[in-house]
């Protein structure tokens, strides 16, 4: 939880259980839905933290070497 990394590195601890996004707008949570906001493979659920943070709680740990996408739109 809490985890530190760089997206310039594109890298992530694979030990994370979360995975938080923060925004400078607040979020609508009822715009948060599979449809619109995803992690590839999916290994994680989103729902919005604070009012400006999209937070995934990760299903399984993430596996070394894989690449996981994150997709946020319409």
């Amino acid at each position: 939880n809490g985890a530190n990394f760089s997206l310039e590195e594109r890298k992530i601890p694979f030990d994370s259980k979360t995975l938080d996004i923060t925004f400078s707008d607040t979020i609508d949570p009822r715009s948060v839905t599979p449809q619109t906001v995803r992690i590839s493979p999916s290994i994680a659920k989103a729902k919005v933290e604070s009012g400006n943070m999209i937070r995934f709680s990760l299903d399984t740990p993430l596996e070394k070497g894989e690449t996981y996408t994150i997709e946020i739109g319409t």
